[in-house]
C-alpha cells in the first residue's frame, strides 16, 4: 500500500494525552474523519493527473482511483493509533499491482515524466483533515 504520514500538531498532541481512556473509544471515529478528507483530496488530485499532457489518448479504467481506500483505525505494539490512506493490495486484469501504478504516476520513470499527486494532496489536506478530527474530538467528547 502506498504510504502518507502526517504528523499532528503538539497542542492537539497533548490535548489528546489528558483524555486519558477516553481516547480510546474515540480515536477510530477521529482519525477516520481525517483519513475521508485527505481521501478525498487524493482522488481529485489523481483526477486531475491522469491523462494530463501524454502523447496518445488516455486508457485508463478508473481502478486506480476504486483502490484509494482507508484501513481501519488500529493501535500498534506502542500504543499509538494509526490509519492508512492510499492505494490498496489490488492488482488489474493483467496482474499489475494498483500501488506500482501509482509510484509511476507519481515519480515518473524512463520516459514518462512524474505526475505527482500524493504529495501534493497530503500538503492540501494536512489543515483540512487536523481542523475536521478536532471538530469530531470535541463533539464526541461533549456528548
Amino acid at each position: 500500500m502506498a504510504r502518507c504520514e502526517m504528523k499532528l500538531p503538539d497542542e492537539f498532541m497533548d490535548k489528546l494525552s489528558k483524555l486519558g481512556d477516553k481516547f480510546d473509544a474515540v480515536a477510530p471515529k477521529v482519525l477516520k474523519s481525517g483519513g475521508e478528507v485527505v481521501l478525498s483530496q487524493m482522488k481529485d488530485n489523481l483526477k486531475s493527473v491522469i491523462g494530463r499532457d501524454t502523447k496518445v489518448k488516455s486508457r485508463s479504467t478508473g481502478a486506480l482511483e476504486k483502490s484509494l481506500g482507508i484501513t481501519p483505525a488500529l493501535q500498534d505494539r506502542q500504543g499509538e493509533w494509526n490509519i492508512r490512506v492510499g492505494v490498496g493490495d489490488s492488482k488489474d486484469k493483467k496482474g499489475v499491482p494498483d500501488a506500482l501504478k501509482a509510484q509511476v504516476l507519481e515519480y515518473g520513470k524512463a520516459g514518462q515524466p512524474a505526475k505527482p499527486w500524493m504529495k501534493p494532496a497530503r500538503r492540501k489536506a494536512r489543515k483540512k483533515a487536523i481542523s475536521r478530527m478536532e471538530d469530531v474530538l470535541k463533539r464526541e467528547l461533549d456528548l
